[in-house]
């Protein structure tokens, strides 16, 4: 999924709805970014602007499977196009990392996790946005139902194995991602009934995760793909402890 589709979903209504969805959970990771230096890595620029008011500096690469847009429109530009199998940035020069629209689009989510780990301070963390596999989001007219998903116990693996050690886990998108103005009224209501409810249904899961370092200073070997995971729509090219943790404990 390109730069201009996911453009052109984030400005129609259900687009909006779901930049606010996420961003209401997020608010508990953006509270502890002050002082911080953020990269935001896939297409992040939705969810962008809340964290610029927090960090000392954010930093927004983009995929080269997807190409590059402007960030932020009205500042000097903060944007690179990347291969996220090779990030270029020094070892350990980031605070965090906000992954969003990146997993489930790249060739090898272990890899371009290797490539965070390495970016990443011995006290850095990582936030994840992934699709649900078993949520309604996972339609065409929605970039959730592109690319890869996940089950929780699969990206809380590819997690580990890249050395990122899951703390928490939440989920978003309970609302139907149809078009009637009934569910978009009554969006707050699902979300909570859901996360109560059918968490198993969420559209997308938000996990955090710390770097860990063993004895030996470097991540573990790369095991390829988890199996089971099946792209959907994916791109033709192929070209990603601080704290308390918020959420569901893991």
């Amino acid at each position: 999924m390109d730069i201009t589709a996911l453009e052109t979903f984030y400005k129609t209504p259900l687009g909006i709805l779901t930049r606010r969805l996420i961003a209401r959970k997020l608010q508990a990771h953006i509270r502890r970014l002050r002082g911080t230096v953020v990269l935001g890595l896939g297409y992040g620029a939705p969810y962008l602007d809340a964290l610029r008011e927090q960090a000392d500096r954010v930093l927004c690469f983009m995929l080269a499977c997807q190409g590059a847009t402007q960030w932020p429109p009205s500042a000097p530009g903060a944007t690179a196009l990347v291969d996220e199998a090779g990030l270029p940035l020094p070892d350990g020069s980031i605070d965090c990392v906000f992954v969003v629209h990146g997993l489930e689009f790249t060739g090898n989510p272990q890899k371009t996790l290797h490539g965070v780990w390495r970016a990443l301070k011995p006290s850095g963390w990582a936030v994840v946005i992934v699709p649900n596999r078993y949520g309604l989001w996972r339609c065409d007219h929605t970039p959730f139902g592109r690319g890869l998903s996940f089950s929780p116990r699969q990206i809380t693996q590819i997690l580990r194995d890249a050395m990122l050690t899951p703390c928490a886990l939440e989920h978003a998108l309970f609302v139907p991602p149809f078009k009637p103005v009934f569910f978009r009224r009554h969006a707050a209501v699902c979300e909570r009934i859901g996360s109560w409810a059918l968490p198993a249904f969420s559209g997308v899961m938000i996990v955090e995760a710390v770097k860990q370092i063993h004895a030996t200073g470097k991540p573990a070997p790369m095991r390829g793909l988890i199996a089971g995971l099946k792209p959907r729509g994916a791109p033709t090219a192929t070209i990603l402890g601080h704290g308390a943790c918020r959420g569901k404990r893991i």
